[in-house]
C-alpha cells in the first residue's frame, strides 16, 4: 500500500466554539490524502454553520446532518460514507498531531502484512500514554492479542498490565477489516460504546500494530454537553448484559473467578449504583433491587473475599438482598459529597 486514503470520522454536537480547532488539526496534516467526515448529530447551535463552511472550502471535507441519536449513531452514519483504506475516529474537542497521518502511512507501508488495527500514543494536558515503551513499533499476532490485550479489556487482568486503552481515538482501523466483520457501534449506547467497539475489534483481529508515537491530543471540556457525557438509567442494565456476555463467550479461555476480576467488577457496580441514586432517584430502588439478583453479580460476590468494611457491607447487602440498606448507604454518600463541595 504505497498510497493510503484515510477516512476521519468526527461526530459533532453543539461544539461551535471549538470544533474548528479539531478540523484545523486535520487540514494541517503533512500527509494530505484524507477525507474528513463531519456528522452533526442534531446540533441546535451554530456548529452546522461552522462545519458546512469548511466543507464548501475544501472538497476533502464532507458535512452531514442527522437527527439527534447519540454518538454511536453518529459514528455509524459516518461509517456508511467512508471511501478510505483506513479509518480514524476523532472527537470534536480533540486534535491530531500534524504528522499523524504521515507517520501512520509510513508505518503501515513498511510492513509486508497489512495491519488490521494500529494503536498509537495519546496525551491530555500533562499526561502522556504510549502504546509501546520497549520498541518503536511492534506487530502482534492473534494469539498475542488473545493472551494479553483482549483479557485486559474485559477486566481479567489489571489494566496496567497489558493495556491499549478502551478509547477508539488512539487507533487506526483497516476499512476492509471493519466492513468484512460488519463492525459498528451499538446504536443504543451513549456511554462506553467505544470500549465495546474496541473489544469486538480485538476479538476479530488477526494482527495489531503498536507504535510508540504520540499522535492524538485530548482536550476535554467538562463544562460542555458532550455526546456521551450524561448518565442514563439503562447503564447498569447494559453493564450487566455486557459482563454476562463476556463471561459466557470467553469463560473457556480466561479465569472469571479471579480475585481481580470479581473485586473490580463489584467496585464498578458500586460506582454505578451511586450514580444511579444520584441521577435516577425515582428508579434507583428497582434498578438496584433487580441488579443484585442477577447471576453475574452473585458470581462476583460469591468469589469476593472482603478485605475491608466497605466490601463486607456490600457482600452482606447483595447476598442477603438488602437493597434498601444500599439506598441508605448511597444517600449518605451523596450528602457527604454535597457537604465537601460546599
Amino acid at each position: 500500500m504505497n498510497d493510503i486514503l484515510f477516512s476521519i470520522i468526527m461526530p459533532v454536537y453543539n461544539r461551535e466554539s471549538c470544533v474548528h480547532l479539531a478540523i484545523e488539526s486535520i487540514l494541517k496534516q503533512s500527509y494530505d490524502s484524507f477525507e474528513l467526515i463531519l456528522v452533526d448529530d442534531g446540533s441546535i447551535d451554530n456548529t452546522g454553520v461552522v462545519c458546512r463552511n469548511y466543507s464548501l472550502k475544501d472538497k476533502r471535507i464532507k458535512y452531514y446532518k442527522k437527527e439527534n441519536g447519540g454518538v454511536s449513531t453518529a459514528r455509524n452514519y459516518g461509517l456508511k460514507h467512508i471511501n478510505g483504506d483506513y479509518i480514524l475516529f476523532l472527537d470534536s474537542d480533540d486534535s491530531l498531531s500534524f504528522n499523524c497521518l504521515s507517520i501512520l502511512k509510513s508505518k503501515i507501508c513498511t510492513l509486508e502484512t497489512i495491519p488490521q488495527l494500529v494503536v498509537f500514543g495519546t496525551q491530555c494536558s500533562n499526561t502522556q500514554w504510549k502504546a509501546t515503551e520497549n520498541a518503536e513499533s511492534e506487530l502482534l499476532n492473534k494469539q498475542m492479542i488473545f493472551d494479553k490485550y483482549l483479557p485486559t479489556h474485559i477486566n481479567i487482568y489489571p489494566q496496567n498490565k497489558y493495556f491499549i486503552l478502551n478509547y477508539i481515538w488512539n487507533k487506526c482501523y483497516n476499512a476492509t477489516f471493519i466492513k468484512n466483520n460488519n463492525l459498528k457501534f451499538d446504536d443504543n449506547r451513549r456511554t462506553w460504546e467505544d470500549g465495546l467497539f474496541v473489544i469486538e475489534c480485538l476479538e476479530k483481529a488477526d494482527n495489531m500494530l503498536l507504535i510508540s508515537d504520540v499522535l492524538h491530543n485530548g482536550c476535554i471540556d467538562l463544562n460542555v454537553d458532550h455526546l456521551s457525557s450524561k448518565f442514563y438509567s439503562s447503564q447498569v442494565n447494559f453493564y450487566i448484559q455486557d459482563e454476562t456476555k463476556f463471561k459466557n463467550k470467553f469463560e473457556d479461555l480466561y479465569d472469571f473467578c479471579s480475585v481481580h476480576y470479581c473485586r473490580s467488577n463489584i467496585d464498578i457496580l458500586n460506582t454505578l449504583f451511586f450514580m444511579t441514586y444520584k441521577h435516577c432517584k425515582q428508579d434507583a430502588k428497582n434498578i438496584i433491587k433487580n441488579t443484585i439478583r442477577s447471576p453475574i453479580v452473585l458470581h462476583w460476590i460469591s468469589n469476593l473475599n472482603p478485605v475491608n468494611n466497605y466490601e463486607k457491607f456490600l457482600k452482606f447487602c447483595i447476598t442477603k438482598k438488602k437493597y434498601h440498606w444500599m439506598i441508605i448507604f448511597y444517600k449518605l454518600n451523596s450528602l457527604k459529597t454535597k457537604i465537601r463541595q460546599k
